[in-house]
């Protein structure tokens, strides 16, 4: 039997509710190394600044720092500061650019294919 993820995440929920994997496992018809697998991505760490962060979400955040620590070393070795014409250009071009995709809907068409994935 294939599981939805939104079924995962109930099931998922349970344990951390407390109910045993073992009687979650029974009840569903799961193997229990499958369900230890759904586990993974939804274990949570507390930083230390107190946010709970998830496994997946950690990945995410990583991606995107190091893509964002690519593009500041761009504007670095380029002589991009923040005082400079060019970072106020750039900050120019991404507000009309944020402004043209919420104006004609383009937001809730990328919002709604992500959430598809």
């Amino acid at each position: 039997m294939k599981f939805s993820d939104e079924q995962k995440k109930e099931l998922v929920s349970r344990y951390h509710g407390g109910e045993s994997a073992s009687d979650i496992c029974l009840q569903n018809g799961v193997p229990r190394s499958t369900f230890y697998t759904w586990l993974k991505p939804y274990q949570t760490e507390i930083t230390p600044s107190e946010y709970i962060v998830s496994a997946n979400e950690f990945i995410k955040m990583k991606q995107q720092l190091a893509k964002l620590e690519q593009k500041i070393e761009v504007l670095q070795k380029v002589g991009c500061t923040v005082s400079s014409r060019a970072f106020q250009a750039i900050r120019t071009i991404q507000r009309t650019h944020f402004m043209h995709f919420v104006f004609f809907g383009v937001s809730s068409t990328i919002t709604s294919s992500v959430e598809k994935k």
